[in-house]
């Protein structure tokens, strides 16, 4: 579905806010949702061959990192650690961390090699000719988010309904159900087996 015909099909559901709105603050507001969406139900999945240099320890990466799969630098795997715990945490030599578009490991190499790193990251709505490429059935689930955002102002009168209470409470309860069905395949999969 293109960014713009999701907006149009939620501004009706706005009513008489829907004149406060322009078309921009919406889409501001449906980008921040579509990134939200994506750490709770990460979806697009990379995979990437880093080139190990000897004595450096941080290498960068194309795209934003949001969840782990794999990480093996000479078919040694690694796990994944916040940043203060990277070289804090002495029980475990095999750690790495991610900032600011960079994955760094708590060990520096002593000889060129290579790495794998497979992980969910994020993707970014650029304009409103762009198209939201989560599956169908999370429509609804960005749709909640969204009016959840949008009605984020508070009310002139304190006795009427917190609107964005309401579609948050709506969004995680379809984030729960979302996550137990999980049905949709991440996209961007490279692999040499055919799907049957």
């Amino acid at each position: 579905m293109l960014v713009k015909d999701f907006i149009t099909k939620t501004r009706d559901d706005l009513q008489e806010k829907s004149e406060q709105w322009s078309e921009p603050s919406l889409l501001l507001k449906l980008q921040e949702s579509y990134i939200d969406l994506q750490f709770d139900l990460p979806y697009f999945i990379a995979n990437e061959t880093i080139a190990i240099k000897k004595g450096i320890s941080s290498y960068h990466i194309q795209k934003h990192f949001l969840k782990d799969i794999l990480f093996k630098v000479s078919n040694l795997p690694y796990n994944y650690t916040d940043m203060e715990n990277l070289f804090t945490k002495n029980n475990s030599t095999n750690l790495y961390s991610y900032q600011a578009g960079e994955i760094i490991t708590n060990v520096e190499y002593s000889k060129d090699t290579t790495a794998q790193l497979i992980y969910k990251y994020q993707k970014d709505i650029k304009n409103e000719n762009c198209f939201i490429e989560i599956p169908t059935n999370w429509h609804k689930c960005l749709r909640f988010l969204f009016m959840s955002k949008i009605h984020e102002k508070p009310t002139r009168n304190t006795k009427e309904r917190d609107l964005s209470k309401h579609y948050l409470n709506l969004y995680n309860i379809e984030v729960i159900k979302l996550k137990s069905q999980q049905k949709a395949r991440a996209k961007n999969i490279q692999t040499k087996y055919q799907i049957i």
